[in-house]
């Protein structure tokens, strides 16, 4: 987004720019389009470029590994490409058309102007609705393109006639091979009654132990309810109570999997993901979780987002790309991710933290004879997680010197 001090700075950048240009390659760049920050490694043209720029029309903007880069268009609005990501500045009659051609393209328009975005056989409309702006996120990753507006709404023009998605909803488009809505995801392992399901008919029913779900299903529990899913690919998800949580897609080739969980606790143990390129993704209504064969918790709220590493490494960021700064965890750290805000200092959990956000997802409840003595703080997490994980019953930890015994469901 322009900051009002720098506007009239750029637009004297983008004279001189321009006039040179002009000068230099009459014919190749014609209109200087927008206001390039970068981080990390950015080519333009194939040509390393500086941290700030003018680009033009005709441009491509690339980025590397751990890099973004953020466009400030004239016209208003902004974009920003993740890492990895490749799109070319469009030459043709619509001013600020952005074409990707690979990666991740977060769309932001100012109020309700709309923002277009090229790809092979299709074009995106982003629109902003009620004065507010739109924010949307567009994916193409092995030919398959996928549009999820945050706000406002994508409106697809193909072959076919225009298809308009809204938040909460997404599209996906191209020649992958994704696993279609309402093939199997996996079944119910556990169960404590109160958890429905909503198929994509629309249909709302009760869900117990044992019943299948489905890509595209949408699980909530309600006061009393707590569930643990195990999907095809052997991965858990163990629901709180008054959770939600939609399995959203899964490729099976190349291992790509999202779900978007937007209440509650969430424990998830991914499954080891051997494929170069796969992705674990759990996207709530602020964070955007990466993860690989991996142990962490999220508790999700409206306005932030929660995450415990438990065992290997986790990935966070903001869930909308024009945020930039992501953080990794690995077993024992936290983060929390505000509304619009970078992810927060990585920090060490307490032992009660921990055991807080396992309680609300024990699907089974564990015996009162159960405690955690003064153990550090390694030792202590990893005996919570041998507890409520499921793979020891009944174990009993012995409270050592410097304190009592600590009950897991008491906050310490």
């Amino acid at each position: 987004m322009w900051e009002r001090a720098r506007g009239p700075i750029l637009l004297g950048l983008w004279a001189l720019a321009a006039v040179g240009a002009l000068a230099a390659e009459p014919q190749a760049k014609s209109e200087a389009l927008a206001y390039l920050a970068s981080t990390g490694s950015v080519w333009v043209d194939g040509q390393r470029v500086p941290a700030e720029m003018v680009v033009f029309s005709g441009d491509v903007v690339t980025t590397g590994s751990a890099s973004t880069a953020v466009l400030s268009f004239k016209s208003g609005g902004a974009a920003t490409l993740a890492e990895n990501t490749e799109a070319a500045l469009s030459r043709d009659a619509t001013p600020g058309t952005l074409i990707l051609q690979r990666g991740r393209l977060g769309v932001r328009t100012v109020g309700e102007r709309s923002a277009r975005v090229r790809l092979p056989g299709d074009h995106i409309i982003v629109q902003g609705e009620d004065g507010s702006p739109a924010l949307c996120t567009i994916t193409s990753f092995e030919a398959v393109h996928t549009i999820l507006p945050l706000f406002g709404y994508a409106e697809i023009h193909g072959s076919g006639p225009p298809l308009r998605v809204s938040p909460g909803k997404y599209a996906q488009l191209g020649s992958g091979q994704p696993q279609p809505a309402g093939s199997p995801a996996g079944e119910v392992t556990k169960a404590i009654p109160q958890e429905f399901v909503q198929h994509l008919t629309g249909s709302e029913v009760p869900l117990a132990q044992g019943d299948p779900v489905n890509w595209g299903d949408t699980v909530r529990t309600l006061e009393n309810g707590k569930v643990e899913i195990r999907l095809e690919d052997t991965s858990t998800l163990r629901l709180s109570t008054l959770s939600i949580l939609r399995l959203s897609k899964h490729d099976p080739q190349t291992q790509q999997t999202q779900v978007d969980f937007s209440q509650g606790y969430l424990r998830a143990n991914v499954a080891e993901l051997a494929q170069a390129g796969a992705t674990f993704l759990v996207n709530t209504t602020t964070a955007a979780i990466r993860a690989r064969g991996t142990s962490f918790l999220t508790e999700a709220e409206p306005k932030r987002t929660k995450v415990y590493c438990t065992e290997g490494q986790v990935v966070v960021r903001n869930i909308d790309p024009a945020v930039v700064g992501e953080v990794t965890l690995h077993a024992g750290d936290y983060t929390t991710v505000p509304r619009g805000k970078p992810p927060s200092v990585v920090l060490q959990y307490s032992v009660g933290g921990l055991v807080g956000a396992m309680n609300a997802t024990e699907v089974n409840a564990p015996p009162e004879s159960w405690h955690i003595g003064s153990l550090s703080h390694g030792a202590s997490v990893g005996a919570v997680v041998a507890i409520t994980s499921g793979a020891t019953a009944a174990i009993l930890i012995p409270t050592l010197g410097g304190g009592g015994p600590v009950s897991p469901s008491q906050p310490r």
